[in-house]
């Protein structure tokens, strides 16, 4: 899952990532986050996609889901 919406606060609206991968991973699905701070800036989404090609290069996923990417 790829996010720059994780929840790191109660005061977030983001929470329904959280309850999402919580739910697949009680569900019995591995779950792995990507998540990074956007901010609105071009240059950190364009950091964060070259860093989810890499683990994209290297690892085996059947899925990958992006929020707010």
């Amino acid at each position: 899952m790829v996010t720059a919406g994780w929840p790191s606060s109660q005061a977030q609206t983001t929470h329904f990532i959280k309850r999402q991968a919580e739910s697949l991973q009680a569900a019995g699905i591995d779950v792995e986050v990507f998540h990074f701070r956007g901010g609105q800036k071009l240059r950190k989404y364009v950091t964060a996609w070259a860093q989810v090609q890499s683990r994209l290069a290297v690892g085996r996923y059947d899925l990958v889901h992006a929020q707010f990417g």
